[in-house]
């Protein structure tokens, strides 16, 4: 019986998680943001400006939470599915409060949101 393998299952809740991602995926934001806010250079991780934009934005849309402190907590509690979702590994730590604030920081840049509009219209 010693010789016999142990497997472990993991189980996480999904909620409402895979339809919410499946209208981020469809309304396509990371591809709409990514030309406009490319990833900074000193950020590790597979993970986009864009991407990590769309899992926040599910965050707030599943949770009805707007605060930082709360994602990272739910991106480790929900690390398989969105793993999934993404097609590419994440870390919690591709949601710490110092990456959303330097999303905040770069969503505010009035130069950038003039460039995405005259593209748009044109």
């Amino acid at each position: 019986m010693l010789n016999e393998l142990i497997r472990l299952l993991k189980v996480e809740r999904v909620d409402d998680l895979l339809v919410l991602w499946a209208q981020a995926h469809q309304m396509q934001i990371p591809a709409v943001i990514d030309p406009f806010f490319p990833t900074p250079g000193l950020w590790k991780g597979e993970l986009s400006f864009g991407e990590v934009a769309a899992v926040w934005l599910t965050f707030i849309t599943s949770q009805g939470d707007h605060c930082l402190s709360h994602v990272q907590p739910w991106v480790e509690a929900h690390l398989d599915t969105l793993t999934a979702c993404l097609c590419k590994p994440i870390r919690p730590l591709d949601f710490s409060d110092d990456r959303r604030a330097d999303l905040l920081d770069r969503f505010a840049e009035t130069a950038t949101w003039g460039k995405w509009k005259r593209r748009s219209m044109g």
